[in-house]
């Protein structure tokens, strides 16, 4: 599926090959609460966090995946794309923490 998409500027590709080193704890926090979530204002809610460093940190975390690629750090589609195809290398602790850590493990009845 991923392969139709990759005439996308070839961003999918440079995603694919852009691995990250830098991401600390507090990205991986913020990228499970707000891939938990789906923004980061209910996201800051989760953490306990204000919105504007929820915000900050998942700024930084699109700076790390996509600027040094040229893309736009605005495009959380591209970020997410990027978090599912390094979701067993350098954004495996995002969803170990979305598996493990009771914030995000709880069960919606």
């Amino acid at each position: 599926m991923l392969e139709s998409i990759e005439g996308f500027g070839g961003a999918v590709g440079q995603l694919r090959s852009h691995c990250v080193k830098g991401l600390q704890d507090d990205h991986h926090l913020v990228i499970a609460a707000r891939v938990s979530c789906g923004d980061c204002e209910r996201a800051s809610k989760l953490l306990s966090y204000s919105r504007s460093q929820t915000q900050r940190r998942w700024n930084e975390v699109k700076d790390f995946i996509l600027v040094p690629l040229g893309l736009s750090r605005h495009d959380d589609a591209l970020a997410g794309i990027w978090l599912v195809l390094h979701s067993s290398c350098c954004a495996s602790p995002s969803f170990w923490l979305l598996e493990n850590d009771g914030r995000f493990a709880s069960e919606v009845p």
